[in-house]
């Protein structure tokens, strides 16, 4: 029988979901930057980049923090 989720799986869900688009930004718009060095679009990927980076570590971090605190809560005897 599936489980019920409840809203902490979709958070976390939703983080993870986060996490892959901007880690794949960061690393098209880096390539971008490297591959264009010296052009005029240079700059926009490397801030496109930059920008993918951060929110990635954001939902990172997020995530990071709600993990942590699931893992300080009292456990739950099923007994």
């Amino acid at each position: 029988m599936a489980e019920k989720r409840t809203p902490r799986d979709r958070i976390y869900l939703a983080m993870a979901g986060i996490m892959a688009i901007g880690f794949a930004v960061a690393v098209v718009g880096g390539l971008v930057a490297i591959i264009r060095f010296g052009q005029p679009e240079s700059a926009s990927a490397t801030l496109v980049a930059e920008t993918g980076a951060w929110v990635f570590a954001a939902a990172f971090l997020v995530s990071f923090f709600l993990a942590l605190q699931d893992s300080m809560k009292p456990r739950h005897s099923a007994v």
